[in-house]
């Protein structure tokens, strides 16, 4: 009885038929004295407009005592701290950058994965990081336990991590790049 269109279409002209009604009957019901009351609306007064105070902040005598103290600290300031002799920039080289070694342990396509896995290496006790690597279709999330400063101690974290049942992965020795 429901499935037969004809049957729905009455009944949906029939649901908003009453709902027009209910909407204008309201409308055309309302007596004078209720339009009335409606219209006349009272608006509470304007507000007058805050007064503000031309009162000076700070008195002169005031200002010249803070720039005294000032002078003050400045000169203690100066004579406290030596005189630099030599040059505070020291350039970053390639020798000066310490290389490292990091375990790649898996190259994931969602990040999601990747992030729970490193999440699951530092729960574990290990650190870890992710690199993005790719754009679009072809991105990947690889995943690395380290950095380690030696190599030997990189190999020594793969052992670790391979005998580790919750990683188990025979994992990549790479250099690591910052």
């Amino acid at each position: 009885m429901a499935a037969n269109p004809a049957f729905r279409q009455r009944v949906v002209g029939m649901i908003l038929i009453v709902l027009m009604a209910a909407i204008v009957a309201p409308l055309v019901l309302r007596g004078p004295e209720e339009v009335r009351l409606a219209l006349d609306l009272e608006l509470p007064p304007e507000p007058s407009p805050a007064v503000m105070r031309n009162d000076p902040l700070l008195v002169p005598s005031q200002i010249e005592k803070a720039a005294r103290d000032i002078d003050k600290a400045m000169n203690q300031v100066s004579q406290l701290s030596p005189e630099s002799t030599g040059d505070p920039y020291i350039p970053v080289t390639e020798e000066t950058i310490p290389q490292g070694w990091s375990v790649q342990l898996a190259s994931l396509a969602n990040q999601a994965n990747a992030t729970e896995m490193a999440a699951t290496l530092r729960e574990a006790g290990y650190r870890s990081h992710i690199r993005a690597v790719g754009q679009g279709v072809d991105r990947r999330y690889r995943v690395f336990a380290g950095p380690e400063l030696e190599r030997e101690r990189a190999m020594q974290l793969r052992s670790r991590l391979l005998e580790d049942p919750r990683f188990g992965s025979e994992g990549l020795v790479v250099p690591f790049t910052p």
